[in-house]
């Protein structure tokens, strides 16, 4: 019985689910460690624009990388369709950090050009 109720334990905490972020969030955001975060915004690739990571503060989250899903899947794609980008981090340390994302041609932001869209928060990982 003891066993059993080890193993649930067990299971429980190897089985987090993701903190998936669509807007800016407007208060801090609480992980556990091995718990991962997700930004889910708008790009477009067409438009030369990318979303640039700006982590700052204690390593408290491994960024784990980049992926995109089209918004309205065609065979075969077409060309300038915009796509849901999934920007993923990992929980790996207590503490707080704050992570940046910022959206743009990276050529004009490196020129003091605004960004199309930014995100900030604020990590709290317990």
């Amino acid at each position: 019985m003891l066993t059993s109720f080890v193993v649930a334990i067990g299971f429980l905490q190897t089985h987090v689910k993701d903190l998936v972020v669509t807007d800016q969030p407007s208060a801090p955001l609480h992980l556990t460690v091995g718990q991962k975060l997700v930004f889910s915004v708008y790009g477009n690739a067409s438009t030369g624009g990318t979303w640039t990571v700006k982590n700052s503060g204690k390593p408290g989250l491994k960024y784990l990388g980049t992926s995109s899903v089209e918004e309205k899947p065609t065979n075969p794609p077409k060309t300038g369709e915009g796509a849901t980008i999934l920007i993923s981090f990992q929980a790996v340390k207590k503490g707080t950090v704050s992570v940046g994302l910022i959206y743009g041609r990276a050529w004009e932001i490196k020129k003091g050009v605004k960004p199309w869209d930014q995100r900030t928060a604020k990590v709290i990982v317990q």
